[in-house]
């Protein structure tokens, strides 16, 4: 009858998901701020997204990665597997790469499974901001 909270805040941590298909559903504004341990203004973002590892949605949670942020700021329901690419200066960094159509499959289930997510019946007469993201992205089957 009731879901337990769901874990929410903290950092992403890319060494934690490489390889791993992840679902960024949520992707808030981009903002920067000053990294002490890299001297240096960054861009971050707040997001919502699920590892399908395991299938929790991990909420609020902020992403610094370069790599990472650059292919998600500005969208909603960014769908992709974590790895990493070497840079132009030879050092290695996390980036999101694209997905498959097993991988678009997968995340079609998923969200298909999630109440929040779910496709809605047409005859509904209050579509969530969710669930027309969803329609209208063509994730929802």
């Amino acid at each position: 009858m009731f879901n337990q909270p769901q874990e929410s805040g903290g950092f992403f941590k890319p060494a934690d998901h490489d390889g791993q298909l992840v679902l960024f559903t949520k992707v808030g504004q981009s903002e920067t701020r000053f990294d002490p341990l890299r001297g240096a203004e960054i861009e971050q973002v707040r997001v919502d997204f699920v590892d399908f590892s395991d299938g929790d949605l991990k909420q609020d949670v902020i992403v610094t990665h370069i790599g990472i942020v650059s292919r998600i700021k500005g969208k909603s329901m960014v769908l992709g597997r974590i790895g990493t690419a070497e840079t132009k200066s030879g050092k290695t960094a996390w980036i999101l790469s694209r997905y498959s159509s097993d991988d678009e499959q997968t995340a079609k289930d998923w969200l298909n499974s999630q109440p929040t997510f779910a496709s809605p019946d047409d005859s509904t007469p209050a579509l969530s901001a969710a669930a027309k993201l969803l329609r209208d992205s063509g994730l929802a089957v």
